[in-house]
């Protein structure tokens, strides 16, 4: 977590000593949006009254789009989170962990996680960035109607999904 949280901070030019690591650890968990925001609010990007307001979300509210099998409102909340500026990684691993709970189906839970595996690898290996990794996760969920994923034109799917983010 520290090394990230020393990239975070180059990234943005704040300099942050062993110390202060510990204290946003200590304050935020890992809550990596907390620990973002907090960095820039040291830089004046952005002001912490302004922090609960983006947060309007409910929380594992994905639990409850993949128990209800709602796909469509899963890929808005993919695309909103993105806008809103939430670590990807992070709503990888809460995808994950709910399709693991939620979908009882061997073959979808198989394909989905290994959907979900591709695109956190990638993503982490810096071949693509956080808006493509997005606009993939979007495409590749299961469609409104059906229980397996998403099939048939994936480049324009892929480039609508794109196009939403930008």
């Amino acid at each position: 977590m520290g090394n990230w949280i020393k990239a975070q901070a180059t990234k943005i030019g704040v300099e942050v000593i062993p110390e202060s690591i510990d204290e946003l650890v200590d304050q935020y968990g890992s809550d990596l949006w907390a620990i973002q925001t907090d960095l820039q609010s040291r830089l004046g990007q952005v002001g912490t009254s302004a922090w609960g307001k983006n947060r309007a979300e409910k929380p594992f509210i994905l639990f409850d789009y993949v128990r209800a099998r709602n796909w469509p409102a899963l890929k808005r909340h993919l695309i909103a989170s993105y806008q809103r500026g939430e670590a990807v990684e992070m709503t990888i691993g809460a995808l994950a962990a709910a399709i693991r709970q939620h979908v009882s189906s061997p073959e979808l839970k198989l394909n989905m996680t290994d959907t979900l595996a591709a695109v956190d690898i990638i993503l982490k290996s810096g071949l693509i960035e956080p808006a493509d990794a997005t606009a993939l996760l979007s495409c590749y969920l299961p469609d409104g109607t059906s229980t397996s994923l998403s099939t048939g034109q994936k480049r324009v799917q892929w480039e609508h999904q794109w196009e939403q983010l930008s």
